[in-house]
């Protein structure tokens, strides 16, 4: 009796590594897989639902509340500069592990720009975390009064956005060109 519980036992143990190690192959399968938003390569076609959603509030207008109402203004232009601004800035804020408009450099959204070679008269961004779609991100931000009205803005002429290679942090980026 006491050498059946010894091999059961051991079978036990034998099987939960076994189990153990099949669970994190297949875990480090999927970080393989997963794809990546690589900051040199932002485009409009990563973002086409959010720049969708973002005009079709900005030229429609938007009532945020019973008490407020974003007037319609024109349709924001993508650039790839401000994407790559906030591409770099999604993606340290996932390998720093911080969520805030001021990065762990002391930078500020208009000093990222600026940095990227974009020259503004006006600058503003928006930041978010754990949404997993465009519709959400976007959804949340129309919700929020002050990321409503940097997206309703109509000194902004221009955008770019982007998202940590983890899917967590989302970056939009408004500016006008000097």
């Amino acid at each position: 009796m006491n050498c059946v519980y010894k091999i059961t036992r051991q079978v036990l143990l034998v099987l939960s590594l076994l189990f153990f190690i099949s669970s994190n192959i297949t875990s480090c399968k999927k970080e393989e897989t997963k794809e990546s938003i690589k900051p040199e390569v932002v485009s409009l076609a990563s973002f086409t639902e959010s720049m969708t959603l973002v005009n079709a509030a900005r030229t429609s207008g938007y009532k945020f509340s019973d008490d407020k109402y974003f007037t319609a203004v024109k349709e924001l232009k993508w650039n790839a500069v401000l994407a790559k601004a906030a591409q770099k800035h999604a993606q340290d804020m996932q390998d720093k592990n911080y969520f805030s408009h001021t990065g762990k450099d002391g930078s500020k959204p208009w000093d990222r720009v600026v940095r990227e070679g974009y020259t503004y008269s006006y600058c503003g961004e928006n930041i978010a975390e754990g949404y997993d779609s465009e519709k959400a991100v976007i959804n949340g931000w129309l919700h929020s009064e002050g990321h409503c009205a940097n997206i309703m803005n109509d000194k902004f002429t221009e955008i770019g956005m982007g998202r940590s290679s983890d899917g967590k942090y989302w970056v939009q980026v408004f500016a006008a060109p000097q």
